[in-house]
C-alpha cells in the first residue's frame, strides 16, 4: 500500500485531514493534545500515545468480567467516566476481538510460573514415557497430540 500523504493547510486543517484519511482507510486512531490531556486524567489508562491507549490491567479485567456477562462494554466505558466521542466504537470493537481471540487479558508477564518458567522444555524421560502412552507422537517441535 502507497504511503498516505499528509497535507497540511494550516495546523488545524492538515490534523483534520490526516485524521480523516486514517478512519476512512482503517488505520488507528489520532488523539489530539486535548483528548491525550483527557484520557490521562481518567485513572483507567496507563499510558497514552497519538494513535495507541493503553488501559490499565484492572480495568482490563473489569472489561473481560463484563464480557463474560454479555454486558455492553459501552455502559462500562461511560460508568468509569470515559467520553465516547474520544474513545470510538472501533476501539471498543477492537477490545471485544482481543476478547474472543485471546479469553482474559494477562498482566504482561506470567507471574504464576515466572517468565522463563513457563517456557520449561519436557526432559528426555518425560518425551520418551509420553511418546510410550500413545497420546502423543514426535513432531518438528517436540512433541504433538496424536489425532486418529
Amino acid at each position: 500500500m502507497a504511503p498516505i500523504e499528509r497535507t497540511v493547510l494550516a495546523p488545524t486543517i492538515g490534523a483534520f485531514l490526516y485524521r480523516f484519511k486514517s478512519e476512512v482507510i482503517g488505520m488507528a486512531k489520532c488523539f489530539t493534545q486535548q483528548e491525550k490531556e483527557i484520557l490521562k486524567a481518567n485513572p483507567n489508562v496507563k499510558a497514552v500515545r497519538e494513535n495507541r491507549l493503553t488501559l490499565t490491567y484492572e480495568f482490563r479485567l473489569k472489561l473481560w468480567e463484563h464480557y463474560q456477562k454479555g454486558d455492553s462494554l459501552k455502559t462500562v466505558f461511560i460508568q468509569h467516566e470515559f467520553d465516547l466521542q474520544v474513545i470510538d466504537a472501533k476501539y471498543i470493537r477492537s477490545i471485544k476481538l482481543n476478547f474472543k481471540r485471546n479469553g482474559c487479558p494477562s498482566g504482561g508477564t506470567n507471574k504464576t510460573l515466572g517468565t522463563n518458567e513457563s517456557r520449561r522444555t519436557n526432559t528426555r524421560e518425560e518425551v520418551q514415557s509420553l511418546l510410550k502412552s500413545g497420546l502423543f507422537v514426535k513432531s518438528r517441535k517436540g512433541i504433538a497430540f496424536h489425532l486418529k
